[in-house]
């Protein structure tokens, strides 16, 4: 990787502005195969014990693009318009298992310029307000150069070099002689070109500054990490407080950083990572359908219901609630619409938004397996999907990897609507090529059975009484439960869960998964999990502070100046 202070700012303003995995029956999974196996991932269980691993160490910074919730995050508060909309692909999953916004490309490049173009444009029509100078006072050049700066600053989420100001300059000169453009458009052209410089698509904020190593890996600049911290815990840039913190070399004070880090952690804007990463995870915004003679009241206003219900379930957890692990899995606290009141069986009262907080029936609601955005996206368009219920724990809740099918394995299997769910999952189970997947996604998957397609609760599916018992197989043996309620509770307390969140979350932090060099890292911040009786947030603080996400190794052939 080449690091981006020796690229060109005149050659990039010139190039930018130029250019299932099947199952025996149905779908038990997210088709990425690519992620079955995790042949990177630190082996084991976590158990805080960082002797595990070299303190010294430090794993990699990868060059990453912003990606699409990044992008309109960023612009939003770039131009203090936090209703813009912006039209950009998605980004497809990562190896870490989260979104992860491909290189530019022809097509993302001509994406990207429209973009950039149409946001500008936008920037300049309140043209004084953003410019935010008097040029009969200060000079054109004055203030343009004062603009560059200032808007430079917190597009680039750096101080802009010198070399790059006098670029810009220069581009703007050229706007006003060649092509003869007013200031307003000599102004959004440079604005245009800034959203598609790598300075601002790429989360890699260095200046001219040389590197500073310590040992073999390199300390992040304080703006590197102003960024690493802003976009981990916000999905945003870093505000004026964060980026001030990095001019003045107060984020070197590990006193300092931890207080920008709980700051960042108690703001409203948490909630809006929180709530990407729990849709990531769990694949919350699959696009399903549902039959419409079983399932009228299903639609997109039911969907939306449901996630606005997990955004606010994730905020009750966070910021007003002990951001447990086993809050999480087990809190009856909820905030219902009419739509999903009349789903789960309870009353609200609404506020003007039309949510309003309920305490569900602990014995058959807790937490975030039992809400309709997770059952919903888990089960097919007439029916339950006891298998692909018990992957999502299996592989999301767990860590747990499964192979793929063998060959011949989607053979045809025929439904017997005489017989439950269950009675059919159970069947195909005993089928020799079948068995090996079914086993063990099957006994796990079956805690959902309570939850019909779109998540009301049921104690009879036709004829047939539910039930909803199971087992799973951990790192202490065999667990076995009664409902999903009862499996929630175990899994808050088992060590692979406790273990697998840490790392789930810690992938989101650095976006890859975890490597040798990670694990004095990762194993130091599960030992704060551990002792504050498993707070999240203490674990996000700790991985935050520690050497692996302050520090980097360098890429293969990287020149040290």
């Amino acid at each position: 990787m080449t690091p981006l202070r020796n690229v060109s700012l005149h050659g990039t303003l010139t190039l930018v502005l130029a250019s299932s995995i099947a199952a025996c029956i149905g779908s038990i999974g997210d088709g990425d195969a690519a992620r079955e196996k995790d042949p990177g991932a630190h082996d084991g269980v976590l158990n805080g014990d960082p002797s595990r691993g070299d303190p010294k160490a430090a794993g990699a910074l990868q060059l990453r693009r912003l990606g699409g919730v990044e992008y309109l995050n960023t612009v939003r508060d770039l131009f203090g318009e936090p209703t813009l909309a912006i039209d950009l692909p998605p980004d497809p999953l990562g190896s870490s298992g989260f979104t992860e916004a491909p290189l530019v490309s022809d097509t993302t490049a001509d994406d990207l310029r429209g973009a950039a173009e149409t946001l500008a444009a936008r920037a300049v029509q309140s043209f004084d307000s953003f410019f935010a100078c008097d040029t009969a006072k200060t000079g054109e050049d004055a203030c343009v150069e004062q603009f560059v700066r200032r808007f430079g600053r917190r597009a680039y989420r750096r101080t802009v070099e010198d070399e790059e100001v006098h670029a810009l300059m220069g581009l703007y000169h050229s706007a006003r002689t060649t092509m003869t453009y007013g200031m307003k458009d000599a102004v959004r052209l440079v604005v245009t070109a800034m959203l598609q410089s790598p300075r601002f698509l790429y989360h890699w904020e260095l200046g001219a500054e040389p590197l500073k190593m310590e040992g073999d890996v390199a300390r992040l600049s304080p703006f590197t990490l102003a960024s690493r911290l802003s976009y981990f815990l916000w999905a945003t840039m870093p505000d004026d407080a964060l980026l001030d913190a990095a001019a003045s070399g107060a984020l070197d004070s590990d006193t300092e950083l931890g207080k920008q880090v709980d700051r960042l952690l108690k703001s409203e804007r948490f909630v809006v990572s929180a709530t990407q990463f729990h849709t990531e995870w769990l694949g919350l915004d699959a696009h399903v359908s549902k039959d419409p003679t079983l399932f009228p009241e299903y639609g997109d206003a039911f969907a939306n219901s449901a996630r606005e219900e997990m955004r606010r379930f994730v905020r009750h957890v966070f910021v007003e609630g002990d951001g447990r692990w086993e809050t999480l899995l087990t809190s009856p606290v909820a905030d219902v619409d009419a739509t999903l009141a009349k789903l789960y069986g309870v009353t609200v009262k609404a506020g003007a938004d039309g949510f309003g907080r309920v305490t569900l029936d602990p014995a058959t609601r807790g937490g975030l397996l039992t809400r309709a955005a997770l059952i919903t996206v888990d089960t097919d368009a007439s029916q339950t999907n006891p298998p692909r219920a018990g992957k999502l724990v299996w592989s999301k809740i767990l860590c747990k990897t499964i192979d793929p099918p063998p060959p011949g394995a989607a053979a045809s299997f025929h439904f017997d609507k005489g017989l439950s769910t269950r009675e059919n999952f159970d069947k195909l189970a005993t089928q020799p090529a079948c068995a090996s997947c079914h086993g063990i996604l099957n006994p796990i998957g079956f805690a959902f059975e309570h939850y019909d397609a779109v998540g009301r609760y049921r104690t009879m599916e036709g004829p047939h009484t539910v039930d909803s018992s199971g087992s799973y197989v951990s790192a202490t043996g065999t667990k076995s439960f009664g409902s999903v309620v009862d499996m929630s509770r175990a899994l808050a307390t088992d060590a692979d869960a406790t273990s697998c969140i840490a790392k789930t979350w810690f992938r989101y932090a650095v976006r890859r998964l975890e490597t040798d060099k990670d694990v004095h890292s990762l194993e130091g911040a599960f030992g704060s999990f551990k002792a504050s009786s498993f707070d999240i947030r203490a674990f996000l603080t700790a991985v935050t502070t520690s050497r692996t996400f302050r520090y980097r190794a360098l890429e293969a052939g990287e020149v040290v100046q």
